[in-house]
């Protein structure tokens, strides 16, 4: 398996999984029963390939913001079969979540950057945080997309954002960075 060269079919595997959210099944728990079957089918037949397409599932996992460590049990037998490491098949980067303990406006205001406030715009930044503030406390199930428009000057400022709010999980995502944000936080 050739993991740098690997990013198209990362994208699409993300990309799916990223899909079941309209569902409203959870992604998380897909992810890990299909980890889960592609152990089993290569322990009944022992043919790599299988692990290999396991391996490409832990990725988008943890590019996910999903921790890796969580599923540890599950995922490092599989690498280790292939004679991988975590470390192998995970950049930095998205070996975790950044994990958000205490909620906060001015938190959710540093999670979208740049959020253009030109006139093509349905909110303000201001009323921007408000919504998922709102939605956040009062814990409204559901698949929320925020997308900034920008200029046509300047491509760049284009923003998109999911939050994804379920019982067992709430994210936020940024589509354009390509970062996750885990809500574990409880209201006192």
């Amino acid at each position: 398996m050739n993991l740098p060269e690997d990013v198209e079919r990362l994208k699409a595997v993300e990309l799916a999984y990223r899909v079941i959210s309209y569902t409203g099944l959870s992604p998380k728990s897909i992810l890990i029963l299909s980890i889960q079957e592609q152990k089993r089918l290569y322990d009944l037949h022992g043919e790599k390939e299988i692990l290999e397409a396991a391996v490409l599932q832990i990725r988008v996992y943890c590019k996910m913001g999903y921790l890796y460590d969580s599923q540890k049990v599950l995922f490092d037998p599989i690498l280790s079969e292939l004679n991988m490491q975590k470390k192998d098949v995970l950049p930095c980067r998205v070996d975790h979540a950044i994990q958000i303990k205490k909620l906060t406006k001015t938190r959710i205001r540093s999670m979208i950057k740049g959020w253009n406030v030109s006139g093509k715009q349905i909110c303000t930044a201001t009323q921007l945080v408000e919504e998922i503030y709102q939605n956040l406390v009062e814990h409204r199930n559901g698949v929320y997309l925020y997308n900034s428009e920008g200029d046509e000057k300047s491509m760049s400022r284009i923003r998109s954002y999911e939050l994804v709010i379920r019982e067992e999980e709430c994210y936020f995502y940024d589509m354009i960075k390509d970062e996750a944000y885990h809500f574990s936080y409880r209201e006192d």
